[in-house]
């Protein structure tokens, strides 16, 4: 054991004697740790910082005539609750270049929303409706390997924010035919 300090004291003095092996000997004691840091810090909430994230929004809803909610354009009440929402970076653009930011990497993910959106929503309330709405998605996965998963929180975003708009505007309707319905009834009695 004598002969190991010896052999570590010997080496300890060479060491300070030659300034380039302090160089060394720091830099394989701090490299390891600070890239570590780094890796932690960038890693530690991936899905926390999806501001800068860029989905493309388009909205080609021409809105609706149709008796129950005559005059309601859902796509655009979409696009204003989206814009309140600072979650993704939403950009609302026409489809060709929405489809061009998604090809080239700009965007992530594209949403659009079809020219019979309204249309397809009265038809649901108003008789059941042959097909349920449904918005077009598009993403790039050669982007990020993360980019699906944040884009289809996107989606999910979107996916809410469509809910949201069916229900309030299913609600408008009942509420209006209520007050209608008590109002003939009132002229009746």
């Amino acid at each position: 054991m004598r002969n190991v300090w010896s052999i570590v004291a010997r080496d300890v003095r060479r060491l300070l004697r030659v300034p380039a092996a302090w160089v060394i000997v720091l830099g394989l004691a701090v490299l390891p740790a600070f890239y570590a840091w780094v890796n932690i810090i960038g890693f530690w909430n991936p899905y926390g910082n999806t501001a800068n994230v860029r989905v493309s929004v388009v909205n080609r809803d021409r809105g609706t005539e149709s008796a129950p909610i005559a005059g309601v354009d859902l796509g655009d009440r979409i696009v204003d609750s989206l814009g309140d929402n600072h979650d993704i970076g939403w950009a609302f653009v026409d489809e060709d270049t929405a489809m061009r930011d998604v090809k080239s990497g700009r965007s992530y993910a594209a949403i659009v929303i079809p020219e019979d959106f309204s249309d397809r929503l009265a038809e649901l309330i108003a008789d059941g409706g042959a097909q349920r709405p449904a918005l077009e998605y598009f993403v790039n996965e050669k982007v990020s390997p993360i980019a699906p998963k944040v884009t289809d929180t996107a989606a999910n975003t979107v996916d809410r924010q469509v809910n949201a708009t069916f229900v309030s505007t299913v609600s408008e309707v009942v509420a209006q035919a209520v007050n209608q319905a008590e109002a003939q009834a009132s002229d009746s009695a």
